[in-house]
């Protein structure tokens, strides 16, 4: 029995190493772990894959939606983004092979939505281009003094979309010490004809009251100045269609209540309006801790520190002022007896009639102003 056990020991260490099949342990295991690891690579490259193919189907749209889910997209930021919508998101990769639209698309984002650039191209892995990138566009901008035909070329281009919202764009400045109405007549008809030959058609001008602008006007063929039939517009040089000129409604409510408190009575055909009338109204406010459903208070009357704020000349000039003015006066009270005149001033309702101009000119957004 011992010599038969032996025997049985030699035979199944020979049937072993017979089989060449047979895997010590360690070669196992490093054997899976290098199936293991290729498996994880194709599953890589099918996510990849994947992901690109969404790209590829992927537009600015449908970034916008995400980025309105994530509450990164404001209103404002929409419109201006929403004439980037049919760009194709696959499209951003390399700097020399974005267009036009594809930058102004990242420099717009970037500049007015910085948290949602970053989440498109960190969380969402949108190809977008570097901040460096953006910065390097920005350096390389033409900004020479004159016409900027860059910041023209992009309105052409936009022309025929509805842009909406509040929005500026200078398309020209110059270095000057001063400046005559007839060189100021002249630019302005360079900007004209070239926002024309992009097609773009401007239907009215606005600027201040200043004495180089009402004379420029009056050189191309408008009558602002009193006693005389007045003619608010001048023939456009290329489109020979009216253009109409507008007073900066707001600068001129500045200039109305800066005239009055430093010349502290003007005399009109209806007798004489005098400021002292409404300071003596917040005088009596503040002495009886209530207002007559009005704003005035110590900084509509010491406003030097607050000069260039609308708000408070729209409000000391305002209807809610002359009717708190008519009060006192009907009521008796002595020092509002002869202030008849200065109500009937405040009630031309300067603030509301350019108010209700400002929202007139901001509600038609279909032509370029």
């Amino acid at each position: 029995m011992p010599v038969k056990g032996f025997v049985g020991q030699n035979l199944f260490h020979e049937s072993i190493s017979d089989h060449q099949y047979a895997l010590e342990p360690v070669k196992a295991k490093e054997k899976l772990a290098v199936y293991q690891e290729n498996m994880e690579k194709l599953r890589r490259d099918l996510r990849n894959a994947k992901d690109r193919e969404r790209r590829q189907k992927k537009t600015v749209s449908s970034l916008l939606e995400d980025l309105k889910k994530n509450k990164m997209l404001t209103e404002e930021l929409e419109q201006k983004l929403d004439f980037y919508s049919d760009l194709p998101v696959e499209l951003f990769k390399h700097d020399h092979a974005f267009t036009p639209a594809q930058r102004e698309f990242a420099l717009t984002l970037h500049l007015h939505g910085p948290k949602a650039y970053t989440y498109l191209r960190e969380t969402m892995k949108i190809p977008l281009p570097h901040p460096h990138t953006l910065l390097k566009w920005m350096q390389t901008v033409d900004a020479k003094p004159g016409l900027n035909t860059s910041l023209l070329d992009m309105l052409q281009r936009q022309k025929n979309e509805t842009l909406l919202g509040h929005w500026k764009m200078p398309i020209a400045f110059y270095f000057i010490s001063s400046l005559k109405p007839e060189t100021q007549r002249i630019l302005l008809l360079h900007a004209l004809e070239a926002l024309h030959e992009r097609g773009i058609k401007v239907v009215c001008i606005t600027m201040d009251g200043h004495i180089s602008n009402i004379n420029m006007c009056t050189m191309l063929g408008c009558q602002l100045k009193l006693n005389q039939p007045l003619k608010t517009h001048f023939v456009h040089p290329s489109s020979g269609e009216n253009v109409f000129v507008i007073m900066d409604p707001c600068h001129l409510l500045k200039l109305a209540r800066n005239m009055l408190q430093a010349y502290s009575s003007i005399v009109s055909p209806a007798g004489t309006i005098k400021w002292k009338y409404i300071s003596q109204l917040n005088d009596v406010q503040e002495h009886e801790g209530l207002h007559a459903a009005n704003k005035i208070t110590r900084k509509h009357i010491d406003f030097e520190g607050q000069k260039m704020k609308v708000s408070v000349a729209a409000q000391t000039l305002s209807r809610s002022v002359a009717m708190a003015l008519r009060m006192l006066m009907e009521a008796g009270h002595p020092q509002f007896e002869e202030c008849s005149s200065t109500i009937e001033f405040l009630q031309v309702s300067i603030c509301d009639r350019f108010c209700y101009q400002h929202q007139l000119l901001h509600h038609d957004d279909t032509r370029a102003t």
